[in-house]
């Protein structure tokens, strides 16, 4: 399970902790002129391991910054480079706008970069869906990441922040993106047909989530299924966190046990409701696990 980094001061850190493991693993420094569809930026410092190149910068003339640019891409010979990935992330709260964004898992405390999938780069054929497609027939899978909402956004766990392997997981990451555009370009990969693919699977995941909501909707709150969020409850009891325990009980306090979260939260002494949205999603996939319901996670 994991869960979306929200805060400019933790994302903040996250994103420090990052560069410093790319700059390590990217190792060289060079002067190149970054191409892209709308333009390009001249003489940019990138880090590289003469293989592969990153750069990180806040967006030029974006006032306030809102977002961090995390640029990846193939070496090239000469001035000028592509861009093969953008990994941008948002400085604080969720943008579902950018590609990029970080997430702690919940049982390790470690933080990952995740990215969307979306990719591009002007050819037809190159785009999230087929790519995500693509990735999936190699074994490849996206994680799901909880937001302070209770939302779920799906993504690709790139690489930790930090740590030994983190480099090569990056690197590994870029050399995936530059073979499927470059299959693309070749005419062995069929975008197209990976796209509608992606899409038809993700319309029958859709109907039968809503085949299945639909039967436990006329199951009802009936003494078995109370019965068994009892038991769910008391099994995971010794494992409730302290912040949980407060937010349950002032919960509790309330009159026909019903409030707001930002009522609850505040009862709780948490001075926002996002905070008690976050410390509520986890008990929920808690309960949720208990109960055996891993799709409902």
């Amino acid at each position: 399970m994991y869960s979306l980094i929200e805060t400019r001061a933790e994302i903040r850190q996250a994103q420090i902790a990052l560069e410093k493991t790319l700059k390590e693993a990217f190792p060289n420094v060079e002067r190149k002129h970054i191409g892209y569809p709308a333009g390009r930026v001249a003489n940019a410092l990138v880090h590289t391991d003469t293989k592969y190149w990153f750069r990180s910068a806040l967006l030029a003339g974006e006032r306030p910054p809102t977002r961090r640019l995390n640029w990846f891409g193939e070496m090239r010979p000469g001035r000028g480079v592509g861009i093969t990935v953008e990994i941008n992330t948002p400085l604080r709260g969720r943008s579902n706008q950018l590609g990029g964004y970080f997430a702690r898992d919940e049982t390790s405390g470690k933080v990952y970069l995740f990215h969307s999938g979306a990719v591009g780069g002007g050819r037809k054929g190159v785009g999230q869906a087929a790519f995500l497609e693509w990735r999936r027939r190699g074994g490849g899978s996206e994680e799901s990441v909880s937001d302070a909402s209770g939302n779920n956004r799906s993504g690709i766990r790139v690489m930790a922040v930090d740590g030994p392997t983190a480099g090569d997981d990056v690197i590994r990451y870029i050399a995936s993106i530059v073979r499927f555009k470059r299959k693309i370009r070749e005419g062995t990969l069929d975008g197209a047909r990976l796209t509608r693919r992606y899409r038809n699977r993700i319309a029958a995941g859709i109907r039968a989530d809503r085949q299945s909501g639909a039967s436990r909707r006329q199951e009802g709150p009936d003494g078995r299924q109370i019965q068994r969020f009892e038991a769910a409850l008391h099994a995971i009891e010794p494992r409730v966190a302290p912040a949980a325990r407060r937010m349950l009980a002032a919960h509790y306090s309330f009159p026909d046990r019903t409030g707001s979260m930002k009522q609850i939260a505040r009862a709780a002494a948490y001075g926002s409701y996002l905070s008690g949205n976050s410390i509520y999603g986890r008990l929920a996939r808690q309960i949720t696990l208990q109960l055996g319901r891993k799709k409902d996670v």
